[in-house]
């Protein structure tokens, strides 16, 4: 079933807001196709407010509202559903570089996590007016536009033929706004019953969102994690602790494919006897190339390695693991991932066993790693790594 009503069940059930609004005294004018097309724009549905319920025989299927708040330096949007099984609530607030995405927990409470989202499924029932000027006959005597029949072409991709029909459509504006809008659909492919739809809007530029206390800070998702293998741009301190006392500690900062590395060993800020690397590396034809800090007048070394964790196993070790674990062999607690025995199997290569893994993130990302491992000899360790400075890290490797 694809009709309208049911993109409210389905469609909305991923992003979803509560808009108690009125609607307006409907007074308009006969606008001209350039005011129409000003009405149904993107800016003029920037922040809204928006109210949908369908119903049949006089019952009531389903409900919707929804709120856009846009900002200078941010989008936030609010979503309600009631589907006759529970009511789902959500916000998102977008920002430059990221997507917050609150939702409640099993107890209610409030997380926050990262996520990506489009508003365009808030602006479904606009777009299908927007071009549809021609379509409608202005009833001076209502003040409402009317048509019979719109047909809109609802699909994408693999469903591009898809389309949606919009019988006996009235919509009401007021000052050149939209603020009612009233239609029948289908209540199936195959059936000639039809439910109502109702829509009101309201608040045009004068939305305003409240974020809900989260009751914990970060909650990390399958879409955050894969957000974070992504990431690219970050500061990387590694810290590999001996039983025995030694003390490795490393310095990687990344900027896509050039990075800054720096070794040292118990402490040391350069040993030249215990570090290989402390300068810069960049990819190129697909290898890493090195240049050290104190001799900028050298010519680029080709590593013949491809990957940091290639290059530099005893200071960044499982570095190149890292970036390609799949979410699902962890098992996942608000802001931390633990590594499930069949991931330490087989992370426990090479006569080295791994104990412990657990990844905990924010909401740039990785926030730190920790792993136990032992050697055969009886070697153990302890490895930490901690992130920082998610796309504020600039590196400026010389020419």
């Amino acid at each position: 079933m694809k009709k309208v009503f049911i993109l409210i069940l389905g469609l909305f059930c991923a992003v979803c807001l509560t808009a108690c609004v009125q609607p307006l005294s409907n007074e308009n004018v006969k606008m001209t196709e350039a005011e129409w097309d000003t009405a149904f724009s993107d800016e003029a549905f920037s922040d809204f407010a928006l109210e949908i319920t369908s119903s049949y025989d006089g019952e009531t299927l389903s409900s919707l509202s929804g709120k856009i708040q846009t900002e200078e330096t941010y989008t936030r949007i609010y979503t309600k559903i009631n589907a006759g099984e529970g009511v789902l609530e959500n916000y998102y607030e977008i920002l430059a570089d990221k997507t917050f995405y609150y939702l409640k927990d099993a107890n209610g409470a409030w997380i926050r996590t990262v996520g990506e989202y489009s508003a365009d499924v808030l602006l479904y029932y606009k777009d299908i007016f927007a071009g549809s000027y021609g379509d409608f006959t202005f009833d001076e005597t209502e003040n409402k536009y009317t048509a019979a029949q719109i047909e809109y072409a609802s699909g994408v991709g693999a469903a591009a033929d898809d389309t949606e029909t919009f019988y006996d459509v009235a919509l009401y504006f007021e000052h050149n706004t939209l603020v009612r809008a009233v239609f029948e659909v289908a209540m199936s492919d195959t059936s000639a019953e039809r439910a109502t739809m109702q829509m009101t809007c309201s608040e045009y530029g004068s939305t305003q969102i409240a974020l809900p206390q989260t009751a914990v800070p970060f909650t990390v998702t399958e879409e955050s994690f894969n957000l974070a293998l992504r990431a690219d741009n970050y500061t990387l301190n590694s810290q590999i602790a001996y039983e025995s006392g030694n003390t490795y500690t490393g310095l990687l900062q990344r900027d896509g494919d050039k990075y800054f590395l720096q070794e040292n060993k118990n402490g040391a800020e350069s040993d030249p006897e215990n570090t290989r690397y402390y300068g810069y590396l960049k990819k190129e034809n697909g290898t890493l190339r090195y240049l050290a800090i104190n001799d900028l007048d050298a010519v680029w070394t080709d590593t013949g390695k491809s990957s940091v964790g290639a290059i530099s196993p005893d200071y960044f070790p499982f570095y190149d693991s890292v970036f390609s674990l799949p979410f699902s062999s962890f098992t996942a607690e608000a802001d931390t991932l633990t590594a499930t025995q069949a991931l330490l199997d087989t992370l426990s290569q090479n006569s080295v066993t791994i104990s412990e893994l657990s990844v905990v993130f924010d909401e740039n990302g990785f926030k730190s790693i920790r792993a136990e491992a032992s050697y055969p000899s009886g070697t153990a360790l302890t490895l930490t790594y901690t992130f920082s400075d998610f796309n504020a890290t600039a590196i400026g490797v010389p020419d």
